[in-house]
């Protein structure tokens, strides 16, 4: 049970949709939640590094064929290595929640940063070229993206951008 303080010093959120850890992640806090899922910041328990996790609500999604799709995406992206990507590290299902594990990020969505008046015209360009070619690695090695969300796209205090989630359109 993960109700004692960590390492860090800083004690789990309580009022989570969890009441104990996820496969080895402790949730600490509460990142973002949606109509569907939550994603907190956690703590791999058996590397001691800090991930996003993002958990499903329970009987999300309803049929079992797009249960076993959405961990088949997430498996999928497990495999893809390039800097556009976040990483992600484990995936699984546990409770009837699905859940999925990805390198904790700092940064901000896209849609934030491109109302930000401070931030050059160029510098939104380029992030979008970088996801551009984050997608082309995709494409490259046999993913197609079917969804692909501003919102999804998380820039860096330094300019790079990061894809948090796609939908794979099909596997070729």
């Amino acid at each position: 049970s993960g109700d004692g303080a960590l390492d860090s010093g800083v004690t789990p959120v309580v009022e989570t949709p969890l009441h104990d850890q996820v496969d080895r992640f402790q949730p600490i806090e509460e990142l973002a939640r949606t109509k569907v899922h939550t994603t907190f910041l956690a703590r791999d328990t058996e590397t001691d590094q800090r991930v996003a996790l993002r958990v499903y609500r329970s009987g999300v999604p309803k049929q079992a064929s797009s249960r076993k799709r959405l961990l088949r995406e997430a498996e999928t992206a497990e495999g893809l290595e390039h800097a556009g990507f976040v990483r992600v590290r484990d995936s699984g299902e546990a409770d009837s929640r699905l859940w999925v594990a990805m390198d904790a990020l700092s940064g901000r969505p896209l849609p934030q940063v491109w109302s930000d008046d401070q931030v050059e015209d160029a510098a939104l360009l380029e992030a979008l070229v970088g996801v551009g070619k984050a997608v082309e690695h995709a494409n490259g090695v046999g993913i197609l993206a079917g969804r692909l969300s501003a919102k999804d796209i998380y820039v860096s205090p330094q300019g790079e951008p990061r894809l948090v989630a796609f939908g794979v359109g099909a596997w070729v």
